[in-house]
């Protein structure tokens, strides 16, 4: 019918108008329709007045965020209205929404276009200056004549020629321009074609391409890639951000420093972290690493930093450096540092779920028996969060479980193993008669500290079932590792994520049988110190070419250079572990402990490559470096380099305690915080400390005696032997309340982690009658 497609247009103009002026236009549309007519050209008109007057239907929030603006940032009026319905709903003319995407795409084509100008010209003037200095300082790229029989011979002769030299790296330096406009070519060429090419530029030249070439010039170049969006999903991407999905089998988090860097007591942006082993909420995270920081505080840890120990120290401290940053260290107090992790409260958390933190008390009444791939590690989180926990806890279970789950040489705080299940049943049952007597009804669970029972599924299940149900009110849980039917039921996958009968329960510390291991070790005594079969150079290291200080501030001294510039941190974190360990330290040891917060392997081993090239680049003096490769690993040449460290060692073995004392600057590595340092800097500390305190012993003079053993303690806030010399010290000269301050202070700082006083001290505040003052 003609003029149908005309009035159909003004149907859907017709939903723009407010309510009486709509009914008048469809009404008049329905009318010549019935009579086989076409609306006329003067209702067309009436129609473009009425848009002119403003009497327009109110348009939702969508409508209005994508309303075009006029010149002056006001929206568009009324004769712009006139025209756009003069437009849009004249016969024969596209879509209602035609004008508006066409109006969008010029407007998108004109920026597009002044960042295509804007880009172009950056990069025809960044290509055409460095293309103009290489030839002020190179000359024209290609060759005047063709090389003759002359130049072959005088290249012969002198290869390392001046002028030779320089042609060569005009050669290198025309081929990296050369890369760039290549680079971009490429991209060009790929964008316009929509093909991915499989050509891979170095990193620096695609950064610095995609910078001069710019993404309006790619856009102007395939304008088919920008798609038309409209209104609604203008207002959909405005309003609602992008949430990454997630799986509960594929989380999104990784292990230390690459996950959330939250802290347990501020806002969290997740539930917790991602550990090398397992996954940890924050309060096991901040549990084990009060643990870590309270034994290397007491010197009951002399163990290097674990895998586990060092991905929480990288997550929960901002300060940590990564071995890729650069050479810029930050001042830290790390005794501070280590106090607050020490104070840090633990509670018994079980588990997480939309950012809360789940207790025990969560456990069912029934009991609960742990199913699933997940199984086994959720036990060891639960046994994890048992033994470092703040609250008063205790976890009864089986040897052969702890075995299996763990080791047997695994010793855990507040972790009772016996024999067989039976006697673990009945040690609880025993267990809830006490409490039930001493209670009495109502019974409250808070009251008592909690007590789990974790065994494999029992014999007598009736038994069981009902210590479970009696208990739990008084503060007694029962966890059966594997299927059982008296109790509930938790599925749980490998990534922790507990559900029972399709609901959410949330997720679940879980730890790894080496990560509970590494655990195992914050609570074994140290190893004999030092360690036998450590080399230790015993030469006069004075007239050696290179001189390494690691002691307080890290420097090198080289004989051209008295700080030669080691730009990575991760250069510098080698030169040091490798000092700390003369023997040398192999690439597995160097990856795992420098570069173990890397992604991949693969990120790792270039990361270590890139470090020991600029190392070895400021350790070589003469043709010959002081790094040596030895097999499947490093060290440092005690032929060619000197380091204080090793001078500190060689006097005490020498029994020449002042001397030794004398090269202690400060701290190893002072003001780096790198995540496997401060256990080597503690044992460093406790060497230190103890010459101190001999040497306070052994002085005559108490007065010495007392400046000796403070400044041990300076040393080594914690060491119990320079605070039980300078007590000593005080008492010989008579000032009672010197030794007092002394004693209450040693107390002060054990009372930050929890630890006893040595029985030296403790004797000698029995023992002595003029101590009296300060028992």
């Amino acid at each position: 019918m003609p003029g149908q497609g005309g009035d159909d247009r003004l149907v859907v103009a017709a939903h723009h108008l407010h309510p009486p002026q709509q009914t008048d236009l469809l009404s008049l549309i329905g009318h010549r329709r019935g009579q086989g007519q076409a609306v006329a050209e003067d209702d067309r008109t009436a129609v473009a007045m009425a848009f002119d007057r403003g009497h327009r239907r109110p348009r939702s929030d969508i409508d209005r965020q994508s309303r075009p603006r006029n010149a002056h940032g006001g929206k568009s009026a009324g004769s712009w209205q006139l025209l756009s319905i003069g437009i849009v709903y004249a016969p024969g003319s596209g879509d209602c929404t035609d004008f508006a995407n066409g109006e969008r795409k010029q407007m998108g084509t004109i920026r597009t276009f002044i960042r295509f100008a804007w880009s172009l010209s950056a990069t025809v003037a960044i290509l055409a200056g460095s293309a103009y200095l290489l030839v002020r300082w190179a000359g024209w790229p290609l060759p005047d004549h063709f090389p003759t029989s002359d130049d072959a011979s005088t290249f012969v002769d002198n290869p390392r020629a001046p002028a030779v030299v320089k042609a060569f790296a005009a050669c290198i330096a025309w081929l990296l321009w050369l890369t760039l406009p290549t680079a971009i070519a490429i991209q060009a060429w790929a964008q316009r074609s929509r093909r991915a090419t499989r050509l891979r530029l170095p990193r620096p030249i695609q950064v610095l391409t995609a910078g001069l070439f710019g993404v309006g010039a790619l856009q102007l170049a395939n304008p088919a890639s920008a798609h038309d969006v409209s209104a609604d999903a203008m207002a959909v991407e405005r309003t609602e951000p992008h949430t990454p999905a997630t799986t509960a089998d594929s989380p999104d988090d990784a292990p230390g420093r690459v996950a959330d860097a939250g802290s347990p007591h501020g806002a969290r942006a997740t539930d917790g972290v991602k550990v090398p082993g397992g996954w940890a909420t924050w309060p096991l995270a901040g549990g084990i690493l009060a643990s870590s920081a309270a034994a290397l505080l007491n010197g009951t840890q002399a163990h290097s930093a674990s895998a586990l120990v060092r991905g929480l120290r990288a997550a929960q401290h901002p300060s940590i450096d990564p071995a890729t940053d650069l050479d810029q260290p930050t001042t830290v107090d790390d005794i501070a540092l280590l106090e607050k992790d020490a104070a840090t409260p633990a509670a018994l958390t079980i588990a997480a779920t939309d950012g809360r933190d789940l207790g025990v008390q969560a456990l069912p009444r029934s009991g609960v028996g742990f199913t699933g791939p997940g199984a086994d590690d959720a036990v060891r989180g639960l046994i994890a969060i048992a033994a470092v926990t703040t609250t008063p806890a205790t976890v009864i279970t089986t040897r052969g479980l702890l075995t299996r789950l763990a080791s047997a040489n695994v010793d855990l705080p507040n972790i009772t193993a016996v024999d067989d299940p039976a006697q673990a049943t009945h040690m609880v049952q025993m267990e809830l008669g006490t409490r039930y007597a001493a209670t009495g009804p109502p019974h409250a669970a808070s009251t008592h500290p909690p007590m789990i029972l974790i065994t494999d599924p029992p014999v007598d299940d009736d038994q069981v079932s009902a210590l479970a149900i009696l208990g739990h009110s008084l503060g007694i849980y029962v966890v059966i590792h594997g299927h059982w039917a008296k109790g509930a039921a938790w599925q749980i996958n490998h990534a922790g994520q507990a559900t029972e009968d399709g609901a959410n329960i949330g997720r679940l510390n879980t730890l790894s049988q080496a990560a509970i291991g590494e655990l195992g070790q914050l609570f074994s005594p140290p190893p004999p110190s030092p360690q036998a079969g450590t080399t230790r150079p015993s030469h006069d290291g004075s007239a050696l070419p290179l001189r390494l200080h690691i002691l307080g501030m890290p420097r090198l001294i080289t004989p051209s250079l008295t700080a030669p510039r080691l730009r990575r941190s991760g250069a510098w974190q080698i030169a040091t572990y490798l000092a700390l360990h003369p023997d040398g330290a192999s690439r597995i040891d160097l990856i795992e402990q420098i570069f173990g917060d890397m992604r991949t392997i693969e990120a790792a081993t270039t990361s270590l490559n890139t470090c020991l090239h600029e190392l070895r680049r400021v350790l070589t003096v003469d043709g010959r470096s002081a790094l040596l490769t030895i097999d499947g690993g490093y060290r440092l040449d005690h032929r060619q380099i000197d380091v204080d460290w090793w001078q500190l060692q060689t006097h005490l073995q020498r029994g020449e305690l002042d001397s030794a004392v004398s090269l202690y600057e400060g701290p190893v590595a002072e003001s780096y915080q790198w995540d496997w340092i401060p256990e080597h800097r503690q044992a460093a500390r406790r060497t230190v400390a103890a010459a101190y305190s001999l040497l306070a012993g052994s002085a005559d003079d108490p007065r010495e005696a007392l400046n000796l053993a403070l400044a041990g303690i300076d040393v080594d806030p914690y060491a119990q032997d320079c605070y039980e010399a300078a007590i000593r010290a005080h008492l010989r000269a008579g000032n009672h309340n010197g030794a007092h301050m002394v004693l209450q202070d040693l107390r002060q700082r054990l009372s930050r982690t929890k630890a006893a006083l040595q029985p030296s001290i403790t004797n000698l505040t029995i023992s002595d009658p003029n101590t009296s003052v300060i028992a």
